[in-house]
């Protein structure tokens, strides 16, 4: 059971659920999780990103049994005078390293497939 408030959810190296989640109050929390599909527990095996913000669009770049690497977008949510953006964040397990790139005023991502050789 998930209990915190959840934006998307991605499934990656069909092992790893991975939660994006929304803002929730006015303190920074955690706004990636991730479960073991593999395992009996219940609660996710961490949490990353302490931010004040919501997660949008997360994809799966690289995945395989025992790694995976997403891109999603950070959007940060502050009140006046401070001014919101967004900002492409990469994540990798099982490190946890976070990677924040450029801040953009407004940004989407989506996954494209493309063939090799063409």
């Amino acid at each position: 059971m998930i209990r915190e408030l959840v934006g998307e959810l991605t499934i990656a190296g069909g092992r790893w659920l991975v939660a994006a989640l929304l803002k929730n109050g006015s303190k920074p929390q955690n706004r990636i999780m991730v479960w073991d599909l593999d395992s009996d527990a219940d609660d996710p095996i961490g949490g990353w990103f302490e931010q004040v913000g919501d997660i949008y669009q997360v994809i799966v770049t690289t995945e395989n049994a025992d790694s995976f690497q997403t891109v999603q977008v950070f959007r940060i949510l502050e009140l006046p005078p401070y001014e919101n953006f967004c900002e492409m964040v990469r994540f990798d397990w099982p490190s946890g390293e976070i990677t924040r790139f450029n801040q953009f005023k407004n940004l989407r991502i989506w996954p494209v497939e493309c063939e090799l050789g063409r």
